[in-house]
């Protein structure tokens, strides 16, 4: 069943998979399987250190319809190109002839989680990977598994995330066998260790805009992701639309474009692209079934706001009314006293890193701690459904994405999260608006603007269709 343009987060529905034209043998396949499928012009899920992918032959027109069919996607979004290296990326692209910002992000950020925009040569990629673009947007994965079957197929392989059409990416192979009850072929691969979607970029910027005053090439983010945009300015200034980035402020508004430089000054720019040029751009994304609400405010402004929702109608036979509340440490131990529940009633995720460092400076992700090392799988919380002490009535989700400062571990847990909050069958989904979720503490406030936490506030800014409720503003 394809997802309307037009519906909204939540309203969506299984795509059918009763043909296996559609996705081929499902459950978990072996490496040589999932390079069979792939060469068969079947559809294959497979991990990535940001997230699991569905992927196809992206020169296939055939084996791509069948990624639109799975996921029940519309098809006027491009996909991203995934390649082994330069080699696989010569096929469809004039190598020599791109920009040189294009060269220094691929040898400073390949393989890892960052998306160029890049010209194609005519007649070599599928009209419905590029929708009819004559740009794609390619990376080069970091996983080994996946890095091993995509030397092994010698083909550039279409893959966006995993999910059926509007629902919460997978960072795991479950996530994926639950999305199609097992209809679909996938690639065993541990836990996603970045946990969100790559940054897109686009090199292609027009020659007039293309280098500023002080010698550095411009690029223009199309979407945030693993790699921080901070990680970028030493090699390059970056156009940064303002929609979808922060819960308040011009959402829903048409967007200006905002120029950052290493320095961290912020001036008005270019205006910001209208047509889409990468996934991501243009539908409601990431969202669980239930409604969700980005709750602006104090602590107390949240219960207030668990109250409300607690007073609306219960699904469930004994009219209980189930409440998911996604927040921080520091806020969850307030909620839980002001609430009068057990400190315990949160589910809180195992940290990223055992070493005791504190936070890891901007930057890709280092290749051991990418996926050298997979990240086992208990650091994926299982969430529970508690009533409230006095009244049974009310019940409670109540799931940390961690410290307030750790924002690695929050972007590694957040899809998982908005996952639970599904198999709970939560009525309303209130979480708290992110707005300073960076890693980089210590650094200035623009740079921590432009860390990995702008692309948590992106995610849960779609996630929730825009809908923020401001303590102090009108209800």
């Amino acid at each position: 069943m394809a997802a309307s343009s037009s519906a909204p987060p939540g309203n969506f529905g299984r795509p059918d998979l009763s043909s296996s034209r559609a996705a081929g043998p499902g459950g978990v396949v072996s490496l040589e399987e999932a390079c069979r499928l792939l060469l068969a012009q079947h559809v294959v899920a497979f991990p990535t250190e940001t997230v699991y992918g569905l992927a196809a032959d992206a020169r296939s027109s055939t084996a791509v319809g069948r990624i639109y069919a799975t996921k029940g996607r519309p098809s006027d979004n491009p996909l991203i190109v995934h390649v082994a290296g330069k080699s696989q990326l010569r096929q469809f692209v004039d190598v020599d002839a791109l920009p040189p910002v294009a060269h220094t992000l691929m040898s400073h950020f390949w393989p890892g989680p960052l998306t160029l925009i890049l010209p194609i040569r005519p007649g070599t990629l599928s009209h419905l990977t590029t929708a009819g673009l004559s740009t794609v947007g390619v990376r080069q994965v970091a996983h080994p598994i996946t890095q091993k079957l995509l030397e092994m197929v010698d083909i550039p392989v279409a893959a966006p995330s995993a999910n059926v059409s509007g629902r919460p990416s997978p960072t795991c192979a479950q996530h994926v066998l639950d999305d199609y009850d097992g209809a679909v072929p996938v690639l065993e691969g541990g836990v996603s260790g970045v946990g969100v979607e790559s940054t897109i970029v686009d090199c292609t910027l027009p020659a007039s805009a293309a280098t500023d005053d002080g010698g550095l090439p411009w690029v223009a983010l199309l979407r945030p992701g693993g790699v921080p945009v901070s990680a970028l300015l030493p090699f390059c200034r970056v156009r940064l639309p303002e929609a979808d980035l922060a819960p308040s402020g011009p959402c829903g508004h048409d967007a200006q474009a905002t120029s950052i430089s290493s320095s961290g000054q912020q001036v008005v720019s270019l205006p910001a692209a209208e047509a889409p040029r990468a996934p991501g751009m243009k539908y409601a994304h990431y969202a669980p079934q239930a409604p969700v609400q980005l709750v602006d405010g104090s602590t107390g402004f949240m219960v207030r706001m668990i109250h409300e929702a607690w007073a609306g109608p219960g699904s469930r036979a004994d009219g209980a009314r189930r409440v998911g509340v996604l927040t921080t440490d520091e806020a969850a131990r307030q909620i839980t006293r002001q609430l009068g529940f057990p400190e315990d009633a949160c589910v809180r995720p195992a940290p990223a890193s055992s070493s005791g460092d504190g936070p890891r400076s901007p930057g890709p992700p280092p290749p051991a701690r990418t996926f050298a090392d997979i990240l086992p799988n208990d650091v994926l919380p299982r969430a529970r459904s508690v009533p409230h002490p006095e009244d049974p009535a009310r019940e409670l989700v109540l799931i940390s994405l961690g410290p307030a400062h750790d924002v690695e571990t929050a972007a590694r847990t957040l899809y998982h999260t908005l996952r639970e909050f599904d198999r709970l069958g939560a009525d309303a989904i209130l979480i708290s608006a992110p707005r300073r979720f960076d890693a980089d503490t210590g650094a200035a406030e623009a740079d921590r603007d432009v860390g990995l936490g702008l692309a948590l506030v992106n995610r849960l800014v779609k996630a929730s269709a825009h809908r923020v409720v401001a303590e102090g503003g009108p209800q």
